[in-house]
């Protein structure tokens, strides 16, 4: 039988099948469980029926229930445990990330979710040539190594690590980075006015400690992003490269036509 807390959402997604409609029932069904999700009716972590639950409660086929379990999967909103069973993986964090800049905590703030943040390593490390390059300053320049973790609800979501030119910003490792946001701090710190981002995205498999600080499996596919961030005056003053879980992250693009 179907947990009783189902019995709602169930007569819901019944009563919302159009039996007299071209559209597939596997993708109706599909929708208004990504709607349910969106809308936090249903919550990471809950478990969704089994097929022949939801095949029975219905009245459509379990290869139809199968096939939109499976969308759901590939696409991130659900997961399936063996052994277990099917299980929400949560809304996913929208980041409209071409157009314009958002920190961490302000898109998941955004998302209804409460954002935090773990400082992994915040040291003064040799200056690296290739990224010194890209800040345009000596190659024997020292740089500050910022590494953080950052999570929603308590869910690891995205790792970031940032150089930053060491004589710039002077009394720097003083600044607690779990409660203070690094823009932010630059900003009020040093009179730092951020102008624009040079970002670059890309698909990568996850390394094994990327996987383990992400809580995901090996290998599975995150969102690489690369940036350096010029101030008003064009000079760089950050460099960062940034793994952003796939399954928990999705990016918007306006373009004009």
């Amino acid at each position: 039988m179907v947990a009783p807390d189902y019995n709602d959402l169930l007569l819901a997604w019944s009563s919302g099948l159009k039996r007299d409609t071209p559209v597939p029932y596997y993708y109706q069904l599909k929708q208004m469980i990504k709607n349910d999700i969106e809308s936090g009716a249903l919550k990471h972590g809950d478990q969704i029926p089994t097929e022949h639950e939801l095949s029975a409660a219905l009245g459509i086929s379990r290869p139809t229930i199968r096939q939109c379990m499976s969308e759901l999967v590939n696409e991130g909103y659900l997961v399936r445990v063996k052994g277990k069973g099917t299980f929400v993986t949560g809304q996913k964090i929208e980041a409209n990330y071409i157009q314009r800049h958002q920190s961490f905590h302000t898109m998941v703030r955004e998302s209804g979710l409460t954002p935090s943040t773990k400082v992994l390593s915040f040291k003064l490390i040799p200056g690296i040539p290739e990224y010194n390059e890209k800040l345009q300053i000596p190659i024997t320049d020292e740089l500050f190594y910022l590494y953080r973790l950052c999570l929603a609800n308590d869910e690891p979501m995205l790792l970031i690590e940032s150089y930053m030119p060491a004589k710039r910003f002077p009394g720097l490792l003083e600044v607690d980075f779990s409660d203070n946001e690094l823009y932010a701090t630059l900003r009020s710190k040093y009179g730092l006015k951020p102008l624009m981002l040079i970002r670059e995205i890309e698909s990568r498999n996850a390394r094994p400690e990327e996987a383990r600080l992400l809580s995901i499996p090996r290998n599975k596919a995150i969102s690489y992003v690369t940036n350096v961030a010029l101030d008003e005056d064009n000079v760089p003053f950050e460099y960062s490269v940034s793994r952003y879980r796939s399954d928990r992250h999705k990016f918007t693009v306006y373009m004009r036509c």
